[in-house]
This record gives structure tokens, C-alpha cells and sequence, in this order.
């Protein structure tokens, strides 16, 4: 799914505040990141990679890093306190935690006894001895040379915990690759209900006009804010995406 993002290119593929990501420079630092956590950590398919972070542009680097390096991906609650948040790495028993600073900050006292390679995203000032801005690890052009199968372990989720002890929610690379497809055929039955013929969209199945909006409309939906106070460029409706399905039930057979 990565190696295809490429085709884009330098169109953007993040937006955060004034900052463009492209595909290609997001691939580039998928790879080099990915690199990083097989050649420098060790990583070996299966091992846990946690993520503890806001939704930087970081986050999606982290997660398709780890991902491609063969590990299972943990992403941690971000508003977890540092308690929960030991416990997701102990628990998972992750091997390396990519953090932003505000995360880290809130761990610094637990992790020697967590003996754990920490990378952080953005910090604002130099890293403490032993931790890793994620900003020096290089780019590459190319992702390690690692087998990922489809019922390969992808993530570990873990549940909210209101009721008790979080619980870790598994899942494959077929999950991964099934939620795109899933959101790829409920746009598609969108349009077949607004009266786009099958034969329309087998003829152009990815029309520019419709990349960005699945709705069949004359015009595109206007940005709204977000409550961060950013500009979102343009936010979909549930009904217009047809939401955001979880399908472990897909067939599809590809990996992140």
C-alpha cells in the first residue's frame, strides 16, 4: 500500500497548519524510518513498535515505518496518564517507543525501568543522552527487504479500559488493507445511489473530481475549522464517506 502511494508523487498527502507533506517525501521517510528500526533497533516481524503521540504528521511516518519493518504497530491513547501508558508498553511488551514530547515528557520517569530506545517527534529543545529525534533519522528510497504476509500480525488496539483493565485488540495487515477497500466500495455505492451507472465507474474508477470528495456533487464542500482552530480542506459527512468501516472479514490478500 505504501510502495503504491508513490504514483502521486509531489501532490500532497498531509496538510498540518502551513506544512505540506508529499507522498514521495512521506514514503522516503517511511523508508528511512523503517530502516532505522530494522538496521539500528533490531526490529524483526512481530516485535511491538508503540506509538505515543498527537496527530502529527510524525504519527502516520510511525505507524507505516513500523509497520513495513514487520512489526505489530501499538498505538497508545494519547490522553492515557503515565500509568496507562506503562502499561501499554509492558503489557504489549514493545521494543521501541516513538513518542512526541508531551507523551515522552509524561514518561521520563518510568522509562529507565522500561529499558526502552525512545525516538521523539518535534522536541523543542535537544534530546536527553540515549533518545532519538525522529527529525535525524535519514530518508531512503527504498523499504527494508522484509516478508509481510496478509495474516501477519499488523496492530494491537487497546480498548478505553472505562470498565477495567484495557484490553489489546489484535489485528492483521489483511484488516489494514480491507478497511481501504471497504472505504474505496462505499464511496463507489454512494455514487451508484446518486446515479453514476456501473459501467461509469468501471470505465473511470478514479476520476480526479471524485479524489476528494465521494459525494456526486457540481461543486466541492467548502473547508471547515477544525476544532484545533486549523483549516481543515474539506470535511466529509458519514454519509458521504460511508463511514469508516472495520472489515476483518475482507479478502483482501495485499500489506501495508
Amino acid at each position: 500500500m505504501i510502495e503504491a502511494s508513490r504514483v502521486h508523487g509531489d501532490a500532497d498527502m498531509l496538510v498540518y497548519g502551513d506544512e505540506r507533506l508529499s507522498y514521495a517525501e512521506h514514503f522516503r521517510r517511511v523508508a528511512g524510518l523503517a530502516r532505522g528500526l530494522v538496521d539500528t533497533y533490531g526490529i524483526a516481524p512481530g516485535d511491538r513498535v508503540a506509538i505515543a503521540m498527537r496527530n502529527y504528521p510524525e504519527w502516520s511516518i510511525a505507524f507505516f515505518a513500523a509497520a513495513c519493518a514487520g512489526a505489530v504497530v501499538v498505538p497508545l491513547n494519547a490522553w492515557w496518564a503515565a500509568g496507562e501508558l506503562e502499561f501499554g508498553l509492558r503489557d504489549s511488551g514493545s521494543s521501541v517507543l516513538l513518542a512526541d514530547e508531551e507523551r515522552f515528557e509524561r514518561l521520563a520517569s518510568r522509562l529507565p525501568e522500561l529499558d526502552i530506545p525512545v525516538l521523539v517527534a518535534r522536541p523543542s529543545g535537544a534530546v536527553p543522552a540515549g533518545v532519538r529525534d525522529m527529525a535525524d533519522v535519514p530518508a531512503a528510497d527504498a523499504l527494508p527487504d522484509v516478508e509481510i504476509g496478509p495474516e501477519d500480525g499488523a496492530t494491537i488496539f487497546y480498548t478505553s479500559g472505562t470498565t477495567g483493565t484495557p484490553k489489546g485488540a489484535f489485528g492483521t495487515h489483511r484488516n489494514i488493507c480491507g478497511n481501504v477497500m471497504s472505504v474505496r466500495y462505499s464511496a463507489a455505492r454512494e455514487q451508484l445511489r446518486q446515479g453514476a451507472s456501473l459501467a461509469e465507474l468501471l470505465a473511470n474508477p478514479h476520476p480526479r473530481e471524485r479524489s476528494s470528495w465521494p459525494c456526486r456533487s457540481s461543486t466541492p464542500p467548502a473547508a471547515t475549522p477544525s476544532s484545533s482552530g486549523r483549516s481543515a480542506r474539506v470535511r466529509l459527512s458519514s454519509s458521504c464517506t460511508g463511514g469508516i468501516p472495520g472489515s476483518p472479514s475482507s479478502s483482501s490478500s495485499a500489506s501495508a
